[in-house]
């Protein structure tokens, strides 16, 4: 347990490290809104002693109209917004549902405020936005293969007996460990849901629950790490034979061919059909849950009837 505990700690240690291999977000100030191009009035300059004007915090029914002077938005504006000579300012927060129209003047927006404003007000960056989602999905995929790979080395040299129990397990049981995981991801996500609630009173309760939401928060980030890793090795089992891979095969050649498999279809495919990526990260996630039921079964690994044999104690059979 304490050796498994100290893989996922390494774990966590390489998903930080890998977590800097990303696409930087695109916010509003690369993308002003319809009409409101600076290229197409690189002229224009509002005068900076003009008073701005102010839409406030709240909702705001009706359209927006200025002129001459800039306007900045706080709030939520139900309407649309014309804006001519004027620069436009979303503050973080602020909404447009309508339609903005910029003639004359540019729109800026603090970092944190991208994508208030409706789809429809963003047409001409449509275009290059689906390869931006594109790009982020792959790197996303493949730097979860790179955790995985990774991963999956660390708790096999921190606790090789424990990573065998726990993969013949699941690869001998997989239906009672899909069971057992589903029971035991209800039961994280009922205890996750209760200290929240304990948490949004904000009372002296919230303050003391803390520690005990922290340990049930890393407790949940445990199970599932080792229980998707251990779920990859019941993939490889059943990708093997198609390979002419005869045999039990290793652990970790089994996980790697489980992962590898997951990263072809997500990354690529996933890619270029947002309905098969979703279809994957479903099935994903029930290789998991399966991982995460053998866990449970074998006590981290420890013996592998362990579960049968506390479920007869605390029944008192036997």
């Amino acid at each position: 347990m304490h050796r498994l505990l100290s893989a996922l700690v390494a774990i966590l240690s390489f998903t930080g490290m890998l977590s800097g291999i990303s696409v930087a977000p695109v916010n509003a100030q690369n993308h002003p809104g319809t009409n409101g191009s600076d290229e197409a009035h690189p002229s224009v300059v509002v005068p900076a002693n003009v008073s701005p004007m102010v839409v406030p915090h709240g909702v705001t029914n009706e359209n927006v109209e200025v002129q001459g002077r800039p306007l900045i938005i706080e709030g939520d504006v139900k309407g649309s917004v014309h804006a001519v000579n004027s620069n436009v300012t979303l503050m973080p927060g602020a909404t447009v549902e309508g339609n903005l129209t910029i003639e004359g003047g540019k729109l800026s927006a603090p970092m944190g405020s991208a994508a208030l404003i409706s789809a429809a007000n963003r047409a001409p960056a449509a275009a290059a936005a689906p390869a931006i989602r594109k790009g982020n999905w792959f790197a996303g995929q493949f730097c979860l293969w790179l955790l995985g790979l990774a991963g999956g080395l660390i708790i096999l040299v921190a606790a090789p007996h424990a990573t065998s129990r726990v993969s013949e397990t699941v690869s001998s049981r997989p239906g009672r460990s899909l069971v057992a995981g589903l029971i035991t991801a209800v039961g994280m996500c009922s205890a996750l849901a209760i200290s929240g609630a304990i948490m949004s009173t904000r009372s002296i309760f919230s303050l003391i629950w803390t520690p005990a939401l922290i340990v049930i928060a890393v407790s949940s980030i445990i199970l599932l790490t080792l229980g998707w890793l251990a779920g990859m090795r019941r993939v490889g089992d059943m990708l093997a034979p198609r390979l002419g891979q005869t045999g039990s095969g290793t652990f970790y050649g089994r996980m790697a061919l489980g992962l590898t498999a997951f990263f072809l279809f997500n990354g690529i495919l996933g890619g270029l059909i947002p309905f098969l990526g979703a279809v994957g990260i479903v099935v994903e996630f029930a290789v998991a849950l399966m991982g995460i039921g053998a866990i449970v079964q074998t006590g981290f690994g420890r013996d592998d009837h362990w579960l049968g044999r506390t479920f007869h104690r605390s029944s008192g059979i036997g």
